[in-house]
């Protein structure tokens, strides 16, 4: 196995997991303001 190709991968993978973190907050945050609209409380 060459361990060169490590560290692209690893720069991939965090890439990706810091992509889906902020993808998570997205759509937590717009789901708060989806039901501050209707009048639910959180």
């Amino acid at each position: 196995m060459t361990f060169e190709l490590i560290y692209p991968a690893v720069l991939v993978f965090l890439l990706m997991l810091g992509g889906v973190v902020l993808t998570v907050v997205e759509f937590n945050d717009l789901q708060k303001e989806q039901n501050k609209g209707k009048g639910k409380v959180d």
